[in-house]
């Protein structure tokens, strides 16, 4: 908050309590219509929210950071757009990130990669947890640019690479990604099933005699 000319123990308090307010109420539009619209598209509106908001907050800091004091509203306004950047992360990136891995991953080997997939997720916000601090004092506003940057580059990605699993069953997977994995993992649980029902139509027949 002190990177947009806010301090004080009580703003601060004040700001950090309206952000999970808002990581909490915004991640429902994902709950309510992430089924309905699609995971792509979450992904892809939510990339050009968040580079906005990192875009407009670099402008401002870099207009404003001299002179905080004489600049109270221009603060302000900045940490709207930090709200507005907290509030599409909660229903976009926040979670359709946990979601795909666990739709594009056949079952044999589902909990490898979703231990993986987990992993990488919350080292990577170690990570920005870790640098972000140091980056205000070394970089100042440079560090919202640079964080606009892969926000941009996230956009590229989600509509280049990122498939629409809305619907989609694992065998559509191996058509997508093409591969076989679920294809036999399906036809294993057909075997399984079969074999589960053959065992107990024979119980079944055995306690009729």
């Amino acid at each position: 908050m002190k990177s947009v000319g806010l301090t004080g123990n009580s703003v601060t308090l004040l700001a950090t309590g309206v952000i999970g307010i808002i990581n909490f109420l915004c991640t429902f539009i994902s709950v309510l219509l992430l089924d309905k619209i699609g995971r792509k598209w979450f992904l892809m509106v939510g990339s050009i929210a968040l580079s906005a908001s990192m875009i407009i907050v670099a402008v401002i800091v870099a207009k404003f950071g001299d002179d905080w004091p004489g600049h109270t509203a221009e603060g302000w306004i900045a940490l709207v757009f930090i709200y507005f950047y907290v509030g599409n992360f909660a229903y976009s990136w926040g979670p359709v990130c946990w979601v795909i891995p666990a739709e594009i991953f056949p079952l044999s080997i589902r909990s490898k990669a979703m231990s993986i997939s987990s992993s990488a997720n919350w080292m990577c916000s170690f990570v920005i947890g870790l640098i972000t601090p140091i980056m205000l004092v070394s970089i100042g506003f440079y560090t919202y640019v640079f964080f606009a940057i892969f926000c941009v580059m996230s956009f590229f990605f989600a509509y280049l690479a990122v498939p629409e699993t809305k619907g989609r069953s694992l065998e559509d997977m191996d058509t997508i990604f093409g591969g076989q994995t679920a294809s036999a993992d399906a036809v294993l649980l057909d075997q399984v099933k079969a074999d589960i029902y053959s065992q107990q139509s024979r119980g079944q027949y055995t306690n009729e005699e």
